[in-house]
């Protein structure tokens, strides 16, 4: 017959060798998460990454670029360290987004589409959401299938005036709506003041406008119908 004495002493030893063993493990685990919360990240490879949205940021967050989808494109940033609410675009897109080191919006590319606007291809270069420049190219294609593709220069609003307003700050436009050529230049308010066209046949137009919008002078044919419209 086993003695009871030394049956819960072995047990005792169990426990203690347990009691061990998870403390060794408690403080390995304890210094991994440690070492990991103070050092840099390290480098990783993979084959595929899926993902809605990725932010490129530096190391005290502030935004350097985002590779994003249109639902979850940010809107316009005050300051890109804290980033901005997704989707308040007028015109959300799919694509990059870049940054300056003081976290101002400065171009990118995408890609968007509206049952209202249609689809529209955008690149921008030198773009200050905050006050409203860009050079940038496009290629629209409208919900009834014509195409326009062009480039335009924007510029900075006048004083007192904000570039989120909506209006239409693009001062220079050269553009090919279907197979006409044209380059519009616009007043600070958008409107077109000077056209200059040559149709798909080959007939070419100036037109000189007035605030309103009325013709004041016209050449080949001052009486002939207005050319030209902004798209």
């Amino acid at each position: 017959m086993t003695d009871p004495t030394v049956t819960i002493n072995a047990l005792r030893r169990d426990v203690r060798r347990l009691k061990f063993g998870l403390a060794l493990v408690a403080i390995g685990g304890g210094a991994a998460l440690l070492s990991g919360a103070v050092s840099p990240p390290g480098d990783a490879r993979f084959g595929t990454i899926t993902a809605e949205r990725i932010n490129i940021v530096e190391p005290d967050g502030l935004y350097r670029a985002v590779l994003t989808n249109a639902a979850r494109t940010p809107g316009p940033m005050a300051e890109a360290r804290d980033g901005a609410a997704e989707g308040t675009r007028n015109f959300p897109f799919a694509g990059l987004i870049v940054y300056d080191a003081d976290g101002e919006e400065q171009g990118g590319y995408g890609t968007g589409a509206s049952e209202q606007q249609g689809s529209l291809t955008l690149r921008t270069i030198d773009w200050d959401h905050g006050r409203g420049e860009a050079i940038a190219t496009f290629r629209r294609v409208a919900p009834d299938g014509t195409g326009t593709a062009g480039t335009y220069f924007s510029e900075y609003p006048p004083e007192g005036e904000t570039p989120l307003d909506g209006k239409d700050r693009r001062r220079i436009k050269l553009q090919v709506p279907g197979q006409d050529a044209e380059v519009l230049l616009a007043d600070r308010e958008g409107r077109d003041r000077i056209v200059l066209r040559v149709d798909a046949a080959g007939d070419a137009a100036i037109e000189i406008r007035d605030a309103d919008g009325n013709v004041t002078f016209r050449a080949p044919d001052a009486s002939g119908p207005t050319v030209g419209a902004r798209q």
